[in-house]
This record gives structure tokens, C-alpha cells and sequence, in this order.
């Protein structure tokens, strides 16, 4: 959520800074950049101040300050449950009773990985190979020909463990 917001509040504390610079008479310039940077990710085609300071300074620390309370915020919750009501961690509770025991003010994150896990089904199902008879046919046969035939021959390879008598055929025909 922050780092969506992040251009509107960059806007914000940019404007106090530059209006911060006015009053004491400095001006706001862009770090000279040298053209060939080995170990450094310099922004290229940077327009404005604004955009270099965004770019170079705003979101790294923000990534920063997410990355360091996400992981503090995981921290706590694993020192919650090894001392999880004097037991330590039980091996057989259920993730209501984990949602219940959590809250959403002090464990964003988590609260929300959890509530996906709630949702998800107990076994995930996998793709199945078809072994459909007709979809067989259908893909190896479409090009080649008509619905009467694509019917007939799904009836013969459906019900191919069906004896026909060869003979009783012919007289059928032949009649």
C-alpha cells in the first residue's frame, strides 16, 4: 500500500523540503553522475530533482523500512507462539484458532497470509491427463472429418469391448 501511494506522498514531503530549501536560500541540484558505474544503479535519463531524489532515495527506503517491518513483524509473531500459553508450539492447532489468536493491528501480514490460507482447499487438485475417449478422437481426427463420422467412431472405440460377429454384419449389409 505504500509503495502505491508513493508518488503522492514523494509529492508531499518534496514540496516541504523544496519549499524548506527556499527559505534558506539554497538551491536544489541533481548529484553530478558519471557516465560509466560499476557497482552503482544511477538513474540514466533522470529529467528532474524530483525525479532523481524519487527514484534514488524515496522508494529504496521505503523498500527498506516494508523489508525491516515485515521482518520484525514476523519476528514477534514467532516469539509469540514459542511461548504460546507457557507450551511452546502445539503441532495440532487449527488455523482458526491461528486467525482467532491474531490480530490485525499488530500483524497485517500475516493476519492476511492467513486468511488466505483459510481459504485455500485441504488438497489442492492437479491436472489431470484426459483420458477421454472422444477428446482423443477429436483431436486426432477433427481435420479429417464430418459430425456423422466423428459419432461413429466414437461409438465403435467407446464400446470396443463389444464382440461383434463379422459374419451377422455382411447379411445385415447385404440385405
Amino acid at each position: 500500500n505504500n509503495r502505491s501511494n508513493c508518488d503522492n506522498n514523494f509529492q508531499t514531503i518534496f514540496n516541504e523540503c523544496k519549499d524548506l530549501m527556499e527559505e534558506l536560500d539554497i538551491d536544489i541540484k541533481i548529484p553530478r553522475i558519471t557516465g560509466k558505474q560499476n557497482n552503482r544503479s544511477n538513474p540514466s535519463n533522470v529529467n528532474s530533482c524530483e525525479e532523481f531524489y524519487k527514484i534514488t532515495i524515496f522508494i529504496p527506503l521505503l523498500d527498506d523500512i516494508t523489508d525491516v517491518l515485515f521482518e520484525s513483524e514476523i519476528e514477534l509473531w514467532y516469539t509469540k507462539w514459542i511461548h504460546y500459553k507457557g507450551n511452546g508450539l502445539p503441532s495440532n492447532i487449527r488455523i482458526l484458532e491461528v486467525i482467532d489468536e491474531c490480530s490485525y493491528m499488530i500483524y497485517p501480514n500475516i493476519s492476511s497470509l492467513l486468511h488466505i490460507l483459510a481459504s485455500l482447499p485441504i488438497s489442492v487438485a492437479t491436472a489431470e491427463r484426459s483420458f477421454s475417449t472422444l477428446r482423443r478422437l477429436k483431436t486426432w481426427l477433427r481435420a479429417k472429418m464430418g459430425e456423422e463420422r466423428l459419432t461413429g467412431m466414437a461409438l465403435l472405440n467407446i464400446h470396443r469391448n463389444i464382440e461383434v460377429d463379422v459374419e451377422s454384419i455382411i447379411d445385415q449389409f447385404s440385405k
